[in-house]
């Protein structure tokens, strides 16, 4: 057997010449009590965010397969909705490499205001 922690770690392991029914995929799993912040007020503040702010997040590894540009666009087509005044959108993750792509969410951000 060969785990892949995705679907597209799966695939990319069959492209490889892995037999798909070696292929078992096994998610990475979280506890959510550790991933939640103690206070969230002070987070909230750190970032800028008003206590009744409702913050969308994406958080990834900065590598073109994980698509935050569909993030970037999603969140310019909600803050053009007036009844979506107060959502606040959050990409949060470890650039890959000499950060390029980094670079270029940043380009898309400001071209999309």
């Amino acid at each position: 057997r060969v785990i892949a922690i995705s679907g597209c770690v799966a695939e990319k392991l069959q492209n490889a010449g892995v037999p798909a029914e070696k292929i078992c995929v096994v998610h990475n799993g979280l506890d959510p009590n550790e991933w939640q912040p103690r206070d969230r007020s002070s987070w909230r503040e750190n970032q800028g965010f008003a206590r009744d702010d409702f913050v969308f997040g994406c958080l990834a590894q900065m590598v073109e397969w994980k698509n935050h540009a569909a993030f970037i666009e999603a969140a310019a087509q909600l803050r053009a909705d007036q009844n979506c005044g107060r959502a606040r959108f959050v990409i949060a993750g470890e650039e890959y490499k000499n950060g390029e792509y980094g670079r270029q969410l940043r380009e898309k951000v400001n071209a999309l205001n």
